[in-house]
């Protein structure tokens, strides 16, 4: 009976830790139900096994259910530091280069600059079609563009 709660209990807990890698929840509650079975049978062979399995339980459970969730958390996971960065800038597309506006810029819309067909954005402002802009910011795959004043 001491075996098969032993086999159980390792079971268990191994499905436990399992569940941080696949995520649902099924494999952590049959493994929790693994746990709670072997708990059981452990108490028909001696009260101090089964109160030493509940201990491993109560202190395993919440501990992986912890890690699973900071290793899941995009907070940790999408860092620069990390290595995480937004599309690399175009460096045919520098701030100061001109263009038209294809479409109205709403603040979004398409422009053509430097002959060709770009995604563009404003600062809020709406920019009509067919008018001169100029590239004030580009980061990653945003490209901010104004307005260009008319002497």
């Amino acid at each position: 009976m001491l075996g098969l709660a032993i086999v159980l209990f390792a079971v268990g807990l191994t499905l436990i830790a399992l569940e941080m890698f696949v995520p649902g929840g099924i494999v952590g509650t049959i493994g929790f139900i693994s746990c709670v079975a072997a708990i059981y049978f452990a108490f028909q062979v001696s009260t101090v096994a089964g109160i030493i399995g509940i201990i491993i339980v109560v202190l395993v459970t919440p501990t992986a259910i912890y890690s699973g969730l900071k290793r899941a958390s995009l907070k940790t996971a999408l860092r620069k530091e990390a290595g995480a960065v937004s599309a690399p800038s175009d460096p045919a597309l520098p701030v100061g280069m001109e263009g038209v506006a294809r479409t109205i810029l709403r603040p979004s819309g398409m422009a053509t600059i430097d002959g060709k067909r770009v995604n563009v954005v404003t600062r809020g402002e709406m920019i009509p079609r067919n008018s001169k802009i100029r590239i004030i910011e580009v980061e990653g795959g945003r490209v901010v563009v104004k307005a260009v004043e008319e002497k």
